[in-house]
Order: structure tokens, then C-alpha cells, then sequence
């Protein structure tokens, strides 16, 4: 039945406890792939945008200035340009730094070309060879528009073709061509805006000042080449920078923008959130197991403190039932005078000693384990040797040992050293020891008690040649209520608090109890007393 009840506790208590968190687990497990790629998929939105808002900044740029440069063209409209005619075009390259230079052409013979100082790599500045170069490449481009092109230009729709421009590899120029409609009183025909755009200063004053517009310190962003892979614009270190992000610069599509978080990437953070999550979890699990052994450790304890305590009150019901019932048939066959010898009267008074101090000895016990675990016992330690003690306990067992056909042999020390220890309490220990070794010595019964010094202390020994205890129960033999596993001793009388009060009587004296035993070999048990020092 107890065990029955005891399943129905553990089944109850994993249930409520360890179900839920368990499943929780599990859960956390199942889930987290799938949380982290979501983080990522917003983690990379969140970075694209950002590099579409950059690139929509740098292509809006763009476009302003080649409508600021269509209407410088528009406001001279059809007739031949003049040197005169650049001064609005210088203006424009002092306002835009990215831009080293601009043309226009298509509206007359002519080709503007406006430099802002000498073009790069060109020692010997040759401008006709520069409008040799542009015609060759508009021409190509010109024939290759198709009609959706040309109306597309003409309605006024600027998208821009970018074309590397020869130059100094160390500062690079692009091309940048617009082609624009070109309106005049008699015709509407195509013609192209030109910008030359310093790849390092559009770079610096564009792109860096967007970043630095857009970030609030927690992002890092390198501009790379794609043909050489070089760093235009890079953050400290930047070799130990993992970008994660990369997208072609519209306005410059030789050129990459790259993004990443500052510190951590986000698959290190993802790592540290999962190790930490899993963290957590396995120690919300252990401290729920260890907390659930703990419980049902408890319970285990209680459930056999109750079964022992049951045990000790049958097996100490029988004990006192057993004594009463000799010492009431040894009396009342007194009383009725049917024993007719002075000798057997002497043995039937004797018996009804035994059975009285076998009583008092018990009810002692009891009382005694009482008043310990009630904290009441009193103890009275005075100097004194253990020799007299032990001679008064042996002398009063002699008369029931013969009766029970035990050998007694005994080597007391009668000069062993005296100590701190209250006379009765060391009594009652003895009795309880040679007590056992008569319970469990059911076939070969001898017992042998010593008292002898060794080193600093006294040893009081009881050996006996019984049942023996198993090395795994030695110290749970001292524990209340504990009785061996073995067959004998279940049919053996006894309270189960015959050692466990030997222990606290050692503990009291500052002593310790020692067991030798192999089963089938017998048992010693030592009672080990600190010397008194010679100071007091």
C-alpha cells in the first residue's frame, strides 16, 4: 500500500514539475532555429534598406546635378557656344566638388568640355584628343538607343549610363552620360550631358556623409573596388572586419557599399544568444531534477522513518510483552507454591531479575532516545577509568550469559589511563553492544571484550563471532530504527536504538565508534575515548 502511494507522489510531482519544463525545453530547442533565421531575415531587411537609402542619396545626387547642367543647356538653347558661354559650367564644378569635369554635346557642332583643372594621368593636356574619346564613345551608344530610349529622353526622363574613363588607376574617374532631349523652334533631337565624377571625392562628401547621417555608432561600412578589391573608405582594422552585407553602388556600379554590425557579426551574436538561452535552460533543468531527487529523497527518508518507526513499535510491543509474560508466569507459580525446592525458587527469582533488568534496560533505552532527540539528555563527565565500569556491566551479564550458554572471555587493561566520561552513559553503551552480539551470535557464541590504550586514546571493544553486517550497511546500522537486511535479523527482538544511542554517547564524549565487520565473520565494535589531559 505504501508503495502504491509512494508511486502516486513521485507520478503527481513529475508531472506538476518536470512535464512542463521539459516540454518547454524541447520547445526552445524546436523553435530556435527558426528564431534565429528570422532575426535574420529582419537583420537583413533592415540592412538592405539601409543600403538602398544610401544608394537612392547618391543617385538623387546624381540627378540634381545633371538637371542643374540640362539647365544651364536650356537656358542657351540652340545657338553656338563660345568660351563665354562656360562661365555658368565653371560655377557649377566650384558647388560640386565630386565633379572634375563636364561636357555637352549634340545641340551644335561643337562639344563643350570644361575641365576643373588638368584631367588626371595627363601630363601634356591634349583637348582634342578628350573630344575624340567622347565622340567614340557616344557614337556607339547614340546608334544603339532604341525608339523607347529616345522618347524616353526626349519626355525628359534622365537615367544615366556610367563608363570608366581612362585615367590615373590612383584616383579614378567615371563617366557619368545623361541622355537629354534637346528642344529647339524646329526640332527635337537627342543629345548627352557628360559629368566626370572622382570616384574617391564623391565617395568621401556622398556616401561617408550618408552613413555618418544614417548610423548611430553601432555599424561599421567600407567602400570596396570590385576589380581590384581594394578599400576606397574602410573602418579601423578593417582586416578583422566581417561584412555582411554587400550591394553595388548605383550611380557606380564598379564600386561596393559594405555593411555589418559594430563588435559582434550577427551570426557571433546568434551563437552567444543561443549558448546563453541553452544555458539557462540546462540549469533550469538541473536545479528542477536535483530539486525533484531532493523532494523525492525527502519523501523516501520519511516513508521509511514511518515504516521504522511501525517496526519499532511492534518490535518493542513484543520486547516489553515478552519480559512481562515470563516475570508474570515465574510469579504467579510462585505464588501458587507449586515450586517445592529452595533451588528451584532461587532460579525462578533469579529469572525474574534477569527479566526485570532486561525490562528497565529497555524502557531505559527508550527514554533515554527520547530525552536525546528532545534535546533534554543531561550528561555527567567526570575523570575516571573505564576499567571498574566495564567489570560492573560484565559481572552483572555473567549470571545471563551462562543461562544463554555464551563464552565470555574479556582483557581489560586495569591501568589504562583515565578520561572525561559520565559512568552511566558508558554503561549503557556497553550493555547495548554486548546486548547485540548475543542477539546475533545465534550459533557460535563467544564474545570477547578488551579495554587497552592505543596512541592517545582508550579502546573498549566488544567482538563477537555472529551474523556479521555488510560493508555498504556500516554506517546506516547506527542510524534509529535501521535493522539490517538480513533474515536474522527481522526475526531477531530488538528497538533499533541500541546503536544509534552507542554513536551519541561517543559523539557526547568527544569519542568515535568503530566497526569491523564482514558477514559471516563476526563483528567488533570499538568505542574510542580521548584521554583526559594531565593539566586539570
Amino acid at each position: 500500500m505504501r508503495k502504491t502511494q509512494y508511486s502516486k507522489i513521485v507520478l503527481i510531482v513529475m508531472i506538476a514539475l518536470m512535464v512542463p519544463v521539459l516540454l518547454y525545453t524541447t520547445f526552445q530547442f524546436i523553435q530556435r532555429s527558426e528564431e534565429e533565421e528570422l532575426i535574420r531575415s529582419i537583420y537583413d531587411r533592415q540592412l538592405e534598406s539601409l543600403l538602398f537609402s544610401v544608394n537612392q542619396y547618391c543617385w538623387d545626387i546624381a540627378q540634381t546635378m545633371a538637371s542643374e547642367l540640362s539647365s544651364i543647356l536650356a537656358a542657351y538653347g540652340h545657338r553656338k557656344f563660345d568660351w563665354s558661354v562656360t562661365l555658368p559650367i565653371e560655377r557649377f564644378l566650384q558647388k560640386h566638388s565630386p565633379v572634375t569635369g563636364v561636357f555637352i554635346t549634340g545641340v551644335t557642332p561643337d562639344t563643350v568640355l570644361v575641365w576643373r583643372s588638368m584631367p588626371p594621368g595627363q601630363n601634356a593636356y591634349d583637348r582634342r584628343r578628350d573630344l575624340r574619346k567622347i565622340r567614340s564613345m557616344i557614337g556607339p551608344i547614340r546608334a544603339g538607343m532604341d525608339k523607347s530610349a529616345r522618347r524616353a529622353a526626349l519626355e525628359g526622363y534622365v537615367k544615366p549610363l556610367i563608363a570608366p574613363w581612362p585615367g590615373s588607376p590612383d584616383d579614378p574617374v567615371s563617366l557619368l552620360l545623361f541622355p537629354v532631349s534637346l528642344d529647339d523652334s524646329s526640332r527635337k533631337q537627342t543629345g548627352f550631358l557628360g559629368l566626370f565624377i572622382g570616384d574617391r571625392q564623391f565617395i568621401r562628401e556622398v556616401v561617408v556623409r550618408k552613413f555618418a547621417e544614417m548610423d548611430a555608432g553601432s555599424l561599421l561600412f567600407a567602400v570596396r573596388r570590385q576589380d581590384t578589391g581594394s578599400l576606397i573608405v574602410s573602418p579601423p582594422d578593417a582586416r578583422n572586419v566581417v561584412f555582411e552585407k554587400q550591394e553595388s553602388l548605383w550611380i557606380l556600379p564598379h564600386l561596393d557599399l559594405l555593411v555589418t554590425l559594430k563588435g559582434k557579426t550577427l551570426e557571433q551574436m546568434s551563437v552567444i544568444r543561443t549558448r546563453r538561452n541553452l544555458f539557462f535552460l540546462v540549469l533550469v533543468n538541473f536545479i528542477l531534477i536535483a530539486g525533484f531527487y531532493y523532494l523525492l529523497r525527502n519523501i523516501s527518508k520519511e516513508m521509511a522513518l514511518a515504516q521504522m518507526k511501525t517496526d519499532f513499535v511492534a518490535n518493542v510491543s513484543h520486547e516489553l510483552r515478552t519480559p512481562l509474560s515470563v516475570i508474570h508466569m515465574y510469579a504467579e507459580t510462585l505464588d501458587m507454591g507449586r515450586v517445592r525446592t529452595e533451588a528451584r525458587r532461587k532460579q525462578y527469582y533469579q529469572t525474574i531479575v534477569n527479566e526485570t533488568t532486561r525490562l528497565s534496560r529497555l524502557i531505559n533505552n527508550i527514554l533515554d532516545f527520547s530525552k536525546i532527540e528532545m534535546r533534554k539528555k543531561e550528561f555527567r563527565k567526570v575523570r575516571t577509568r573505564l576499567h571498574p565500569t566495564a567489570v560492573s556491566v560484565l559481572d552483572m551479564y555473567k549470571f545471563h550469559l551462562r543461562q544463554m550458554n555464551v563464552e565470555l572471555t574479556q582483557d581489560l587493561d586495569p591501568g589504562a589511563p583515565e578520561v572525561e566520561a559520565d559512568p552511566d552513559a558508558v554503561s549503557q553503551a556497553l550493555v547495548n553492544l554486548i546486548d547485540n552480539a548475543i542477539k546475533f551470535s545465534p550459533n557460535d557464541k563467544r564474545i570477547h571484550v578488551s579495554l587497552k590504550r592505543e596512541d592517545d586514546a582508550i579502546h573498549l571493544s566488544v567482538r563477537d563471532r555472529g551474523i556479521g553486517i555488510p560493508e555498504a550497511e556500516h554506517d546506516k546500522v547506527f542510524e534509529k530504527f535501521y535493522r539490517s537486511g538480513s533474515s536474522l535479523v527481522h526475526t531477531t527482538q530488538g528497538s533499533g536504538l541500541g546503536l544509534s544511542l552507542v554513536r551519541h554517547v561517543m559523539d557526547i564524549h568527544g569519542g568515535r565508534i568503530l566497526l569491523k565487520s564482514r558477514p559471516g565473520e563476526g563483528s567488533t565494535f570499538t568505542m574510542v575515548f580521548p584521554i583526559a589531559s594531565q593539566g586539570r
